[in-house]
């Protein structure tokens, strides 16, 4: 079976197709949550903070609070290799036994690739929550690339865009 390049989704086959077997593999991708494929600039161990740095001509480095982030590994990727990261608001993420209580917010934190319930500053914003003693939702990614580069301000049409935050006047 063929899959899609970004989203790792299953093609639809031609001829005699076990269509159990191909629901049952969208479920699995779907309830897993959504994942984008990247590329590494560094060794990324699986569930670190990812982003993607404007100087990193667009591969995926380990975060930490001073960088935009934009996901989480699913699994280990090496230096230059593909692999695919968990991305996207309200995607609840497996990670297994992470030790955060349910319902924290939780941070990026100062150590590149981890996350923490501790805020690493007094204005840190979370990136997601304890959903259950596995899993954390992500309640936000940050633009890319991570600079100012992208922050939008236009007073004609009333909208401005500072930060990753829309605010329509």
């Amino acid at each position: 079976m063929s899959y899609s390049p970004n989203y790792n989704l299953p093609y639809l086959p031609t001829g005699a197709v076990d269509w159990v077997a191909v629901i049952n593999d969208i479920v699995a991708k779907v309830e897993a949550g959504r994942t984008m494929k990247v590329t590494a600039g560094e060794n990324i161990a699986q569930y670190n903070a990812v982003a993607i740095p404007t100087v990193a001509a667009g591969k995926v480095f380990k975060a930490d609070y001073t960088m935009k982030f934009f996901g989480i590994a699913k699994d280990a990727i090496a230096l230059d290799a593909e692999g695919y990261i968990y991305t996207g608001v309200g995607n609840e993420v497996t990670i297994g036994a992470h030790g955060f209580a349910v319902g924290n917010p939780v941070y990026v934190s100062a150590v590149a690739g981890s996350l923490t319930e501790n805020a690493p500053r007094a204005d840190a914003v979370p990136v997601a929550f304890a959903n259950t003693a596995t899993s954390i939702v992500i309640l936000r990614i940050d633009t890319y690339p991570a600079a100012s580069a992208l922050d939008i301000v236009c007073n004609n049409n009333q909208v401005v865009c500072v930060d990753n935050e829309v605010v329509f006047g």
